[in-house]
């Protein structure tokens, strides 16, 4: 009977259409041994050896709770002939379902080990619903003294692990699946990338933002300027707005041609925990950044200054020098290397797995 890792999430992990399903495909693609990816798929199913999809209607967390017991038993038939050594929990949704999760497969996988993958401190995230971010404080309390072990993304999300609940968890940085056949000497167009699916609420209030404030920016010095904006799967929202540029959610290479095409992305403000996807991914590829103070937390600082603001003012600034330097940016290339060598998920990955000696 051979040995199997399972990874399970809660919501569409691949291929990718948000910051979470980036990190979750990036994770999974990395993890070195026999392994089966289970998700909760609202959208288009995917068919491809040892990812399994579990159908629901909606994205609504009502929705998935009516359809855990079922999503928990589909997991289990697809196990229930395999050796399981590791399951681990993508912690992007609710501490609840994990919680409830690792009970269920407690019972029938009593020799398992237990990984909570966390993407951030979850009652944290939480907070403006006093309720739900007590039950989620409940639950994951839980999982970070039951599970063998759990991680976090940043120095900053470990120490609010250890503030809120005095558990010292595992550093395991988010990062990307790098491609090494990209260009970086395509002529920049005259838009910047939003990727992230508006149907998740964090990047509607982005996205929003961005709209309200950067962008007026961007169209006073650069009035051509457009915004494409992927990851949107079915959702069109605004076919009447000329400045916006749909794209849906299109294949890697495609994703990757508009990256590195692009003049620019830009990161507004976000109170969420972990670390930005969304910063870190267009750096990788030497792609110039521009992202609020607040959306940096948990990204290593050598190169901060360079694409950091702290309000809109110190923005128009660098968007004006930014044109003034012929859309460049000093040490672009340099940058790209740092992010390149420090955020390659498979040797992070790698790493995580050899020191804790799994």
């Amino acid at each position: 009977m051979k040995t199997l890792s399972i990874i399970i999430s809660f919501y569409n992990s691949y291929p990718v259409t948000s910051g979470s399903s980036a990190v979750t495909t990036a994770f999974y693609k990395s993890w070195p041994s026999n392994k089966k990816l289970f998700m909760m798929n609202h959208e288009k199913k995917v068919s491809k050896k040892n990812i399994h999809n579990f159908k629901i209607k909606s994205n609504n967390s009502f929705v998935k709770l009516i359809c855990l017991i079922p999503y928990l038993i589909f997991i289990y038939k697809e196990i229930k002939n395999s050796k399981i050594k590791y399951i681990i929990f993508e912690g992007a949704s609710w501490t609840g379902f994990i919680y409830i999760s690792y009970v269920f497969f407690k019972i029938f996988r009593p020799n398992a080990k237990f990984i909570y993958h966390a993407h951030n401190v979850d009652f944290f995230f939480r907070q403006k619903n006093f309720f739900i971010s007590k039950i989620s404080f409940f639950f994951e309390k839980r999982i970070l003294n039951k599970f063998d072990f759990s991680t976090a993304v940043s120095k900053n999300d470990l120490k609010k692990f250890k503030l809120y609940f005095k558990k010292k968890n595992i550093l395991l940085p988010n990062g990307i699946i790098l491609k090494n056949n990209y260009k970086t000497d395509l002529k920049k167009q005259k838009y910047i990338i939003f990727s992230g699916s508006l149907e998740y609420e964090e990047n509607r209030k982005i996205f929003k933002k961005l709209l309200k404030n950067e962008f007026q920016i961007l169209k006073k010095l650069i009035p051509e300027i457009k915004i494409y904006l992927t990851g949107g799967g079915k959702f069109r929202l605004y076919d009447n707005n000329n400045d916006i540029i749909e794209c849906g959610t299109p294949s890697f290479s495609k994703y990757l041609k508009i990256l590195t095409n692009s003049l620019c992305v830009i990161v507004p403000g976000s109170n969420s925990t972990g670390t930005k996807i969304k910063i870190i991914e267009p750096l990788c590829y030497n792609k110039v950044v521009f992202a609020h103070t607040k959306s940096l937390k948990g990204i290593k600082d050598n190169f901060n200054k360079y694409i950091e603001y702290n309000n809109l003012k110190e923005f128009e600034k660098k968007i004006k020098d930014f044109k003034k330097n012929n859309y460049n940016l000093k040490n672009i290339k340099v940058i790209g290397e740092y992010f390149r060598s420090n955020y390659n998920m498979k040797d992070i990955v790698r790493n995580f797995y050899v020191k804790n000696k799994l």
